[in-house]
């Protein structure tokens, strides 16, 4: 990967997108870590998504005088009141002014704003948000049908390590 992106850039500058580091492997993460090395003198911009969790497992990460961290807290009040907003409009939703109430649950969350209003749009009250991620999992969780439930639980089994690297798409789970 790391040629080809290289010869890439040397044509045009590159932009390498990694989203969700904090799920790779140690492979991936050496990979990522090892790309301003590599990629020295090319015009190539590497932008890399992570939870926190990835410094629990590589404390020195992003501390190599090569990188520039950004953490994002919680969208404001005003700017959760306009995504909401704009959700409820992609969505084709009546806007109203969210309760307070609403604002406090969804806590500056977009992950929090979006399951609230897709579950206004399945016909869900506003008083039936979900008051944490792992209730709104559960939320979404309680409303898949018998088998989609089954599958579900077979990957869980699996756990993260148990993604498409590790078996065939298809091929049956094994309890």
């Amino acid at each position: 990967m790391v040629p080809a992106a290289g010869g890439a850039a040397a044509q045009r500058p590159l932009l390498l997108v990694v989203e969700d580091l904090h799920d790779a492997d140690d492979e991936l993460l050496d990979l990522v870590a090892g790309l301003p090395a590599r990629a020295a003198g090319v015009p190539w911009l590497t932008v890399v998504t992570a939870r926190p969790e990835l410094l629990e497992r590589r404390p020195g990460w992003g501390r190599d005088g090569q990188a520039t961290t950004l953490r994002l807290g919680p969208l404001s009040p005003a700017a959760t009141r306009r995504l909401l907003a704009s959700l409820r409009a992609e969505r084709g939703l009546p806007g109203s002014t969210p309760s307070r109430d609403l604002l406090t649950k969804v806590g500056g969350n977009p992950l929090f704003a979006e399951e609230y209003v897709r579950m206004l749009g399945e016909g869900g009250r506003e008083d039936a948000v979900p008051a944490t991620v792992e209730a709104v999992v559960a939320a979404r969780i309680d409303a898949l049908g018998p088998q989609d439930k089954r599958v579900l639980h077979d990957l869980a089994v699996l756990g993260q390590e148990g993604g498409p690297r590790r078996r065939r798409a298809g091929s049956p789970v094994r309890r």
